[in-house]
């Protein structure tokens, strides 16, 4: 499947190498080319523009790539990918659909406009080292010009994406938001144990788990977006989204009376 050939399907995200992962969380390496900030390399998709941005600090660790469709503009995509502060490991990455915006950057959470998206393996095995960089400004209304950023022209390499799993989420979910977003703990403050509880079973219900419970299996019975399937191991189809939330959701029901 090549990169645009469907934006409506999704798809469950793997990390980015090591070595790479290392580039891009320090800005320390980060170096200054004729009045330029030259960006660690990111991996191409083809012939591809792409503009990186980030915000760093200690609760800092979002960043966003933002790949054009082709050479001087036209359409693009945006790429979000989370790094853990401490271990600067990669937490989850996403791509979100053609033409789509962030609505926020806060925290680990990833808030998006549409659920059309595309989440990718990223991989490769000879490594990136050479980048043309141009210093070049984003046009917002009226032309005006706004905050710099970087320009990358990436070169013919191994590296590529490819998709690894298919992950749709039903519409009619009250809770959808567990399967695009990271939640933190502090944001269920507000839910009961036994909301928590539903939450929790929404996710397992979204792959057709049949509940034994009567008050989970009475209420999913009346979705009609649930359809029960016997599975075995159905954890293994969750996406890293479900699974972070289903921790947080866990821990918050274990420190709720």
């Amino acid at each position: 499947m090549t990169f645009f050939e469907n934006l409506n399907q999704h798809f469950v995200v793997e990390p980015l190498p090591h070595e790479l992962l290392k580039s891009i969380k320090l800005p320390n390496n980060w170096t200054q080319f004729e009045g330029s900030i030259v960006y660690p390399m990111l991996p191409k998709t083809d012939n591809l523009l792409g503009f990186l941005s980030g915000e760093y600090g200690d609760a800092s660790n979002l960043f966003l790539v933002r790949q054009g469709h082709a050479f001087g503009g036209g359409g693009h995509f945006d790429i979000l990918f989370t790094l853990n502060p401490e271990t600067e490991k990669l937490i989850d990455q996403i791509i979100i659909g053609e033409e789509s915006y962030l609505t926020s950057l806060r925290y680990k959470t990833i808030w998006v406009n549409h659920l059309d998206k595309y989440v990718f393996h990223v991989y490769g095995r000879d490594k990136i080292d050479s980048l043309t960089v141009e210093k070049c400004l984003e046009e917002e209304r009226e032309a005006t010009c706004q905050q710099p950023v970087s320009k990358y022209i990436f070169v013919d390499d191994s590296w590529h994406f490819q998709t690894i799993k298919e992950h749709k989420i039903a519409k009619g979910r009250l809770f959808p938001f567990l399967s695009n977003q990271f939640l933190e703990a502090h944001e269920l403050n507000s839910y009961t144990k036994e909301i928590l509880e539903l939450m929790s079973a929404e996710i397992y219900a979204q792959y057709g788990y049949s509940f034994e419970k009567s008050r989970l299996k009475t209420h999913f019975n009346q979705q009609k977006w649930y359809v029960p399937q016997k599975l075995e191991n159905v954890d293994t189809l969750f996406s890293n989204f479900e699974k972070h939330n289903l921790e947080v959701i866990r821990t918050r029901v274990l420190n709720t009376n």
